[in-house]
Parts: structure tokens; sequence; C-alpha cells
């Protein structure tokens, strides 16, 4: 993507009076529609990419303090109340037809089969209460490690991870910190497919 920017921008400064980046006149015909829309959609990307390694720059700049900076703060406040205040919603441990149907729930998300989740060491990161810890226990996963922020998220979690036995461990931890080992070794990572 990057080569591709760069070839349109050279391009786009062979035009008299552009300057790097501009999008290049129409005017004499040269830069049909079409170009133009590759040249905006590689500086979008460019620009998200650029993005996204200065957030994970900032994280670990501050991530001897990230704990106080005010986002997290409020983040990890935000998320207390609504554990500790707001349990019980679609969805939740307490709705009985989607507790009763979780497992089914996470294969569709993950587009694994039950089989696939026997045994495996997983995470739940940003557990809340519990759901997805609860529903990799009745999947008959190994061990999961379930992560939260928020006090009232932890103590709910501990709850249900108790049901499972001792390779399920609760932290209490912001995601967003980097770690080398959270808990045990050989996670595997299920996320929800695209498009789900």
């Amino acid at each position: 993507m990057w080569k591709a920017l760069k070839k349109m921008a050279r391009r786009a400064n062979r035009s008299e009076g552009n300057r790097a980046g501009d999008i290049p006149d129409s005017d004499d015909g040269q830069y049909a529609r079409e170009q133009k829309m590759q040249f905006l959609e590689a500086q979008v990307q460019f620009l998200l990419d650029e993005v996204g390694s200065l957030k994970g720059l900032v994280r670990h700049l501050a991530s001897d303090r990230i704990q106080d900076l005010p986002l997290v703060r409020e983040t990890r406040e935000s998320f207390d109340f609504q554990w500790r205040n707001l349990p019980i919603g679609n969805a939740m441990l307490s709705d009985e037809s989607w507790k009763k149907d979780v497992e089914n729930t996470i294969c569709r998300f993950s587009d694994l089969p039950r089989e696939w989740f026997a045994g495996k060491n997983v995470m739940d990161a940003g557990a809340g209460l519990g759901r997805w810890t609860y529903g990799f226990g009745k999947l008959g996963v190994g061990s999961c490690t379930s992560f939260d922020i928020s006090d009232a998220g932890v103590a709910r979690t501990m709850k249900v991870a108790g049901e499972f036995g001792p390779t399920f461990q609760v932290l209490k931890t912001n995601v967003l910190e980097e770690r080398t080992n959270p808990g045990s070794a050989n996670h595997h990572v299920v996320a929800r497919k695209a498009g789900s």
C-alpha cells in the first residue's frame, strides 16, 4: 500500500503547482475520477496505519502511568458501575435462553466447531460479567484466563470461574497493557468472525 501511495503522490506532484499529498487537478484530463479515488483511499489507509502505530507508541510510553490517565480511569469507573448495577439484560448470564445457547453462540461467532475448544487454553479479555468465561467453561476448555479492568467485573467473573475449577483464573488488569505472559502461556485467541 505504501508503494502505491508513493507512486500516486509522485504522479500527482508532476502536475504543476501540486504539493506532496495534494489531489491532482483534473482540468488536463490526466487523472480520471478512479485514479483520484485510489489516491484518496491510499492516503486514508496510510493515515489509519500511522494512527494505529502512534496509538501503540502512546500506550507503550504511558504504560507506567496508564491507569491514572483520565480516559482509562473513566472507562474503569463506567464499567465498574455497569457490572455492579446493571447485570441483567439480553445476552447476559441472567438471560436463561441465551445462557443455554452460549456454546453455540461462541461456535457461531468464532466459526469453530465445539470439539475445537476441548482442552484449549483461552482468554476472556474484558470479561465483564463473565458470560464468555462461562461459555468457555461449558465448552470444556482446559483453562481460561479472564481479565477485567473493574472491581465489579472481576468479582462477578470470579464467581463464574469458580464453577469450573482452579484452571480458570481472573485478573484485574487493563487489556491494553503490554504483558508477555497473562496467567499462563500458549493461549488460543478466539475472535468474532468478520460480518457477525
